[in-house]
C-alpha cells in the first residue's frame, strides 16, 4: 500500500511533531486510545452505552500533551485572540 504524507507541520495523536509522525507510521503504531481523563468533561459511565445521547465507544485518536505547548503559545499570543477565551474552549477546538 502506498501513502502520501504532505505538509510541513503537524500535531497528531501519538505524534507531537512531523518527525514523530513519520516514525509512528513507519513502525505501524496504533495511536487510537481510550478517552483521556477529563477530556469529555462528563463521567464516561453517563454516556457509554446504547440509546439517545450515548456513544458506543470511548476510543479515538486523541492528541495528548498538547496542553503545555498550547499554553506556552498562548503566552506569546500568536493567534491574536484573547488567551482566556481560547483556554475556555472545548478541547475539540
Amino acid at each position: 500500500m502506498k501513502i502520501a504524507i504532505t505538509g510541513r507541520a503537524a500535531v497528531l495523536p501519538g505524534a507531537p511533531d512531523l518527525a514523530t509522525f513519520h516514525q509512528v507510521v513507519r513502525e505501524g503504531v496504533d495511536c487510537v486510545t481510550s478517552t483521556p481523563e477529563g477530556r469529555w468533561r462528563i463521567d464516561p459511565a453517563q454516556v457509554l452505552g446504547q440509546g439517545p445521547d450515548r456513544t458506543w465507544c470511548d476510543r479515538g485518536g486523541y492528541v495528548r500533551g498538547f496542553e503545555e505547548r498550547f499554553q506556552s503559545e498562548l503566552a506569546a499570543d500568536p493567534f491574536g485572540l484573547p488567551g482566556d477565551k481560547l483556554a475556555g474552549l472545548d478541547p475539540l477546538f
